[in-house]
């Protein structure tokens, strides 16, 4: 049987243009049946040029973008036709969401606000994620003014959960405004709406697919915030589950929302179970899936390092420094790993850069208190460590080179890393120090005093993270 058989019906055609259309996903014949075989037989009729529209739009975000055009001329085709109503300016508003155009969106929003009902679910639900995404996300510095022009958002959220209590997405973009308000447990309570309702989704596209892992990953995070890892471990464990089915069985591919999931599952691993194995495996996915950060490049040194993969850390770190050049862990653990690979000089500029920002930090903080202060105590640590470090670095250029200019230097490092010593260990009320000595003590007795089994030390054990993540715990 055909359409002719039903003497071409409209509502047959256009069910049959539908199904095409999003069972399928197969955008030129949707095309050809509703021109063919509905506008040919129902010529300028509204609710076909309206689905001609529809499927131009479809067809232009996830296919061909030039099909924009396409869509909007059928849209204001019905508004000049007609004059505006509800039903063919949210479609307008569909066309400037997926085009990214907020000042049209700022513009048309005003339409729809004053009426619940103006839009349904799914139209509020595109509206205020759209808008939820542009005031917290980023913008282009031309368009920064807009930010402060988008209002509503916790009510149009609201409305696309009210108009339709099943809508998975609906709870996901609310969900998100949660996070971001610090709301934790009505985020935890819209993600796991969002997923219960995403698992019986009747015609679950990509993106339904990616929302639901991301809500997995949401919703661990949660769970890690409350220090909560094993039930973080196990949301992120079947996000990474659904993604690996779907990537089999659908070709899913790998985004930078899949690579936060991975770091995340890799976070687990580095910071909660040592499992540093399994977690330089987490973060190279999460690389490979386009979640390429300074943290991760970082955190993958530090793995690196630890086995002694000196050559690899260093190509790690290296990427860390692109963004991060200034940071004191990444400038301590180069110059830590320049001194392994024997590269000495290099190794220098690292730690006289890192020493040299110490010590205006010092003259910045004035008077210090290392031992009533943990802010004060972690720098002076630092410090000191430094120090040492840059003259054991200079030693060795001295001893590779020859050049007693080296040789003076270190003892030079070495005496300031002992005076940071001096303050962390003396007691502030007796003025006496704890027993015990630190690296810098025994270095400079070397260095001034050589002994044929000794070698002026390291401080080795180089940070878990850049100075500005806080980690897990």
């Amino acid at each position: 049987l055909t359409l002719a058989d039903f003497n071409f019906d409209k509502k047959a055609g256009i069910d049959y243009a539908e199904m095409t259309l999003y069972d399928q996903e197969n955008y030129p014949k949707a095309e050809e049946i509703a021109k063919r075989l509905i506008l040919d037989n129902h010529i300028n009729d509204d609710d076909a040029t309206l689905l001609l529209g529809d499927i131009y739009l479809e067809w232009a975000t996830e296919k061909d973008p030039s099909k924009f055009d396409d869509a909007n001329a059928k849209y204001s085709e019905l508004i000049q036709k007609n004059g505006q109503n509800d039903l063919y300016m949210s479609r307008k508003m569909r066309y400037f969401v997926r085009t990214d155009n907020l000042e049209q969106i700022l513009m048309i929003k005003p339409y729809f606000m004053p009426r619940e009902k103006s839009l349904d679910s799914k139209d509020w639900t595109e509206l205020s994620g759209y808008c939820l995404d542009k005031l917290y996300g980023n913008l282009p510095p031309q368009k920064e003014y807009l930010r402060s022009k988008i209002e509503d958002v916790k009510e149009m959220l609201l409305r696309a959960v009210k108009s339709d209590s099943k809508n998975p997405t609906a709870y996901y973009n609310l969900s998100r405004y949660y996070i971001k308000v610090n709301n934790r447990d009505a985020a935890k309570s819209s993600l796991n709406n969002a997923i219960d309702y995403y698992k019986i989704l009747p015609l679950r596209k990509k993106k339904d697919i990616y929302n639901e892992i991301d809500s997995y990953r949401l919703l661990g995070e949660q769970f890690s915030l409350e220090k909560s890892f094993l039930d973080a471990e196990e949301n992120y464990m079947e996000g990474l589950k659904i993604f690996n089915e779907e990537k089999l069985n659908s070709g899913l591919k790998e985004n930078a929302q899949i690579g936060k999931l991975y770091a995340d599952a890799g976070d687990i691993d580095y910071f909660v179970k040592g499992n540093m194995d399994y977690a330089l495996q987490n973060y190279k996915d999460s690389i490979d899936s386009g979640n390429d950060t300074p943290y991760i490049r970082y955190k993958i040194g530090y793995i690196q390092y630890g086995k002694n993969n000196f050559s690899e850390a260093l190509g790690s770190f290296m990427k860390v420094g692109e963004l991060h050049s200034d940071d004191s862990n990444f400038l301590f653990a180069m110059g830590n790993t320049l001194v392994q690979r024997k590269d000495y000089y290099v190794a220098d500029g690292y730690f006289e850069t890192l020493t040299e920002k110490l010590e205006n930090e010092k003259n910045e903080r004035g008077i210090l208190f290392p031992q009533n202060k943990i802010k004060d105590s972690s720098f002076v640590d630092l410090y000191m460590k430094a120090t040492n470090n840059y003259g054991v670095s200079l030693y060795n250029e001295a001893k590779r080179t020859g050049n007693s200019f080296y040789n003076g230097k270190s003892i030079e490092q070495f005496q300031k890393s002992l005076r940071a010593w001096d303050s962390i260990s003396r007691n502030q009320d007796t003025m006496t120090r704890m027993e015990g000595s630190n690296l810098a003590e025994q270095n400079i007795k070397y260095v001034t005093h050589p002994m044929p089994d000794f070698e002026p030390a390291l401080y080795s054990e180089i940070s878990k993270t850049l100075s500005d993540e806080k980690g897990l715990f």
